[in-house]
Formats: C-alpha cells, structure tokens, sequence
C-alpha cells in the first residue's frame, strides 16, 4: 500500500507524456523513462553498430546526452521519441565515423560473423555469412544512409517519423532511401 492507501500495482499506468514532465523533477519518473525507452535504444544501436558491447555503450551515451539535454526539451511523447532515436544516431554516427572502427567491425563480421550476430538473427552458418556481408555493405554506405535504412527497414519507422529524426521532407527521405538501397544493392554485388 502507498502512503495514499492506494495500492501501488492499482495506480494507473503513466503515459509517457506524464513521465517526461515528472522527469524534469523526480529522479524515480526519469528512471519510468529509461526502463519504458532503453531497449528501443539499444536495439537500434545494435542495429547501426551490429556490436552488442558498442551497442551497449552508445546506449549509455545516449541516455548520459539525455540527461545533460533534459532541461532543454520542450516536448511531449509525440516529440521523445524522434529526439531519443535522433540522440542515437548523433552517437551511433560518431562512433562510426572513425575509420578504423568501421574496418574493425567489416573485419570482424567476415572472420566470425556468429561472434557478431545472435542466433536468432543468423541461425545457420550460411545465413550468418550472408548476414555478414550485408552488414558490410551497410558499413560502406554514407552515415546518413546507414540510418535512413536502420530507421525505414529495421524500426519499421515511416517517412514522416523519419523526418522527424533526420530532417527533410517526406519526399526526400524516399529518394535518400531509394538511392542507399540502389547503393547497397551494387555493394552486395560486388560493384564498388
């Protein structure tokens, strides 16, 4: 029982608009938050750096940069997650855009692509091979690109969402995706 003699598995589930205006006071709501938000962000960190230890470490960034920026947000659940997931792909861009990086992970996806996917993703050792050279491929593309395709094909998010995230219009986001698939599809090909 809470101190109002609700019980508190009673109390009606926060929305995450409530969260996000206790937050800025209640170290517990921001907490709500994390717990709600944290495996989206990783998810999507995994799906940009592939990594889990990366994926994990950016997802700790990110929400490190959530914290220091919190008192500068002035939006509702509609407008949280886009800026989480844009949080994101800063970090996920930043870690990538160091060269070395983005060869170690091309290097480590052909000499053990299991080490980097889970079984669930590449059950067999001939789908982690061409799992494998997928995600080589994308590691080849532009960053911009990179998140456009995470963001569209494996979040699942539509055009406007995207927008939101990455800037630009509904039309442009669909010629940029257009144009990193065609990029990507050379690059399986083996045309550079």
């Amino acid at each position: 029982m809470s101190s109002a003699g609700i019980p508190l598995d009673a109390r009606p589930a926060s929305t995450a608009s409530d969260l996000i205006v206790r937050a800025r006071e209640d170290v517990s709501a921001f907490g709500e938050l994390y717990q709600r938000y944290s495996e989206v962000v990783f998810r999507y960190c995994r799906r940009r750096v592939f990594l889990r230890d990366a994926a994990e470490d950016l997802t700790a960034d990110v929400f490190l940069k959530v914290v220091e920026k919190f008192d500068g947000f002035r939006g509702d659940e509609a407008a949280f997650r886009p800026w989480l997931y844009r949080l994101a792909t800063n970090c996920a861009n930043e870690y990538l855009r160091k060269g070395r990086r983005r060869r170690a992970l091309r290097e480590a996806l052909l000499r053990q692509p299991r080490r980097v996917q889970s079984t669930e993703l590449a059950p067999s050792a001939e789908l982690a091979q061409d799992a494998a050279r997928l995600m080589g491929a994308l590691l080849r593309l532009k960053l911009r690109q990179q998140a456009l395709i995470a963001l569209r094909y494996f979040e699942g998010l539509e055009h406007a969402e995207i927008c939101g995230i990455l800037g630009g219009s509904p039309a442009t986001v669909r010629s940029q995706i257009s144009r990193a698939l065609g990029r990507l599809q050379k690059l399986l090909a083996g045309d550079s």
